[in-house]
């Protein structure tokens, strides 16, 4: 028996509410390659037979282009089930497309046509980018956690057929509290101000001034 009575047969003859609302649905994904973005591409493939499109934005690296890279992940272990499932690589290359940006650049470093067709198609928005090390040089920080959640906001309140945006956050916050409540919590300074702080401040400036 299940914490709310039901048994596991039960459980299972319940309808999947995960794949009803992502049926039919165009899903635009940042942060698609990172360790919580590949498990959240798995499950969509695995488990939502019906999605239309998964678009991941993608940023290039000098060494691999960004199908070389998504090509690379999808032979990894994490998807060997969903790949015997849908046929391979190449079958699940046919539900997953890429749009090569970059969340920590300005207007997301995405070309003017890709962006027109994100906003024409895009349902539901996950915004999965983000950096989580701890000792992460605060520009890079903010201009990827904070200003690049901005940009995302802004595009999905560009997108025509939008019903959702969800936002993954990190979970490292308010290091000076003993005890962090479920509310929200003020920030230490206006974050559009600190955005365009670091926008002209070079690390070494940044640094100099950031409490120790």
């Amino acid at each position: 028996m299940s914490s709310e009575g039901y048994s596991a047969e039960e459980v299972d003859s319940m309808p999947d509410r995960i794949a009803a609302s992502f049926s039919n649905m165009t899903v635009l994904i940042t942060g698609g390659t990172g360790f919580m973005g590949k498990v959240l591409v798995e499950k969509l493939l695995r488990k939502c037979d019906d999605v239309k499109k998964i678009i991941l934005l993608v940023r290039p690296k000098k060494s691999k282009n960004p199908k070389q890279r998504l090509e690379e992940m999808f032979n990894g272990e994490l998807f060997e089930q969903v790949r015997n499932m849908r046929g391979g690589v190449q079958g699940l290359l046919k539900k997953v497309c890429l749009v090569s940006g970059d969340a920590s650049a300005p207007d997301l470093a995405i070309s003017p046509e890709d962006r027109q067709s994100l906003v024409e198609n895009v349902d539901i928005i996950i915004h999965a980018a983000a950096t989580i090390r701890f000792d992460e040089e605060l520009k890079k920080a903010v201009l990827l956690n904070v200003r690049g959640t901005k940009l995302m906001v802004e595009l999905a309140k560009e997108c025509k057929k939008l019903q959702l945006f969800i936002h993954i956050s990190t979970s490292y916050c308010h290091l000076h509290e003993k005890l962090l409540e479920e509310k929200p919590y003020p920030p230490p300074a206006d974050p559009h101000q600190v955005i365009q702080a670091v926008e002209w401040m070079d690390e070494e400036t940044i640094a100099a001034m950031t409490p120790k």
